[in-house]
């Protein structure tokens, strides 16, 4: 088995091998931020509870677990990021904001499009930006990578890494 130092470079995940769509890496949770594309009044609410919770759609969930998208890796694609058609209208009409935010809790996964945790997350410190168009430009990818996936664990990285 490979030995890997467990940090990754900051601000950057560390990329430890190739699975058949793209690269497989590792990133620590201390060096990335995130941000999460909500109506203003839940925004409002996650920041004063510092709690993320699963995303909701005519206030049922939509999907099992909370989202969000890395500000240091993640790649803009609004159509997953903007899911519903209400919430892009909504979006449109410059009733959705983006909660800007850090954490200690270790994500399961993440693709360029998307970060997922199974449970709330807990937020370290946060803000609201009202400029989405700000935001998505900032979200560049990895130069080189269409399509790749990050792990938080690095117990998880190495293993998919030695799989692919």
């Amino acid at each position: 088995m490979a030995t890997y130092k467990n940090s990754s470079r900051l601000g950057a995940p560390l990329k430890l091998g190739e699975y058949w769509n793209g690269g497989i890496y590792f990133m620590e949770v201390r060096e990335d931020k995130f941000v999460h594309f909500t109506y203003r009044d839940r925004a409002e609410q996650i920041l004063s509870s510092k709690r993320l919770i699963p995303n909701y759609y005519n206030d049922r969930p939509s999907a099992v677990g909370a989202y969000a998208v890395s500000m240091v890796w993640g790649r803009s694609v609004k159509r997953t990021q903007y899911s519903g058609s209400d919430f892009k209208e909504q979006a449109r009409l410059g009733n959705v904001v983006a909660v800007v935010f850090v954490t200690n809790d270790e994500p399961d996964y993440g693709y360029p499009e998307e970060v997922k945790w199974a449970k709330p997350v807990n937020i370290r410190t946060g803000y609201i930006e009202t400029d989405l168009e700000k935001v998505h430009r900032s979200l560049k990818g990895i130069s080189g990578e269409e399509d790749f996936m990050v792990w938080y664990d690095l117990e998880k990285a190495i293993l998919h890494a030695e799989d692919s």
